[in-house]
């Protein structure tokens, strides 16, 4: 759907919540469910990684269809639906699946505001590419005022900034005042139509891709760290520790991951 990147919203409060009360808890010892635990962690954020990309991709036009976009959020309810299996309780599981359902809906938002996005963008460069060229003298300063709009328009849409999106609305201002042929007059309009078409969506789009997700979320590594650890993968667990630490401001937390990867450095 950013600076760095731009971000999708995810599952992160709830799933959290899940995975701390399994590795805290210590469910079970056996060591095949903590793998297909494991294994369900790692189908999260791998699903998780992949819906950002391909949200990523389909903002900058390149993916054909939204396809993959779908196809990622229904596996992350599988995903989801294979943790319930494995002992997470349905409470917390509830909640996760609340949140994919939010997520869902999400990616619906971005899905829709994008299409009307795109389509305005390729109808805006049709169109002004066809009235910048005048036909006549008399076209002269409509064909620089519509010059002026493309460049106004280049920017914001390249960053959306509240000065990009002045420069646009002055741009368009000035398009009304100018005189248009009648024979021009229907692609004008259509020009300052899709115009604000943009000036609306692609905020949208852009709040939606600036959502956070798990990459950065200390908890999450926290937690694959030690799921990692019981299943005896001590370099898996040491990385995934290392980041939970790189991540964790609160010092209690600090003193914790710190003391795990002492333990580990003593296991060699």
């Amino acid at each position: 759907m950013s600076g760095a990147p731009a971000r999708m919203a995810l599952i992160v409060l709830s799933l959290l919540v899940v995975l701390t009360y399994l590795l805290l808890r210590g469910l079970t010892p056996d060591a095949a469910l903590q793998e297909r635990r494991l294994h369900a962690i790692d189908a999260l954020g791998f699903n998780e990684a992949a819906l950002q990309r391909d949200v990523l991709k389909a903002s900058q036009g390149l993916l054909p269809n939204y396809d993959p976009l779908v196809a990622t959020v229904a596996r992350l309810h599988e995903v989801a639906a294979d943790l319930r299996q494995a002992g997470a309780p349905a409470p917390l599981i509830d909640g996760i699946a609340a949140e994919l359902d939010r997520q869902e809906g999400l990616v619906e938002d971005f899905k829709s505001a994008h299409a009307l996005l795109r389509n305005s963008v390729a109808y805006f460069t049709y169109l002004s590419q066809q009235l910048i060229l005048p036909a006549s003298e008399a076209e002269q300063a409509l064909a620089m005022s519509v010059g002026r709009l493309a460049s106004a328009m280049f920017v914001f849409v390249g960053s959306a900034s509240n000065d990009a999106a002045a420069d646009v609305a002055a741009a368009l201002d000035e398009l009304s005042v100018q005189p248009v042929p009648d024979e021009r007059r229907e692609d004008t309009d259509a020009l300052r139509a899709h115009s604000v078409l943009i000036l609306k969506n692609q905020p949208l789009v852009d709040g939606i891709l600036a959502r956070g997700d798990l990459s950065d979320y200390r908890l999450a590594h926290a937690a694959r760290a030690d799921l990692c650890r019981r299943l005896g993968r001590t370099v898996e667990a040491r990385a995934s520790y290392e980041r939970a630490l790189e991540l964790t401001r609160q010092e209690p937390e600090r003193r914790f991951l710190e003391r795990r990867l002492a333990e580990l450095a003593r296991s060699r």
